[in-house]
């Protein structure tokens, strides 16, 4: 179980900042994405690549995690009809 630190940022328009092990990992993959480009993790990619075609993006380091491997999504490769009412 990961536990996240939350705290209240602002004085006239409230919002909440959060921190944690997987905020800190999303923000290291967003960084290392290239602009218009849509990344994902290993567990996403084995998880999505018998519908969508991917590319192999490399590793990212991220802290108390180590090396990732990413992936850039690049389309989708036939419309599984299962989906095909989500995607349209």
């Amino acid at each position: 179980m990961e536990f996240f630190k939350t705290k209240l940022v602002g004085k006239k328009k409230i919002a909440y900042d959060i921190w944690g092990n997987r905020v800190k990992i999303a923000f290291r993959i967003e960084n290392m994405s290239k602009s218009g480009k849509i990344i994902t993790s290993q567990s996403t990619y084995d998880f999505v690549k018998s519908e969508f075609v991917c590319e192999y993006r490399g590793e990212i380091y991220a802290k108390n995690r180590g090396n990732l491997n990413m992936y850039f999504g690049n389309g989708v490769k036939t419309i599984n009809p299962k989906i095909a009412s989500v995607i349209i």
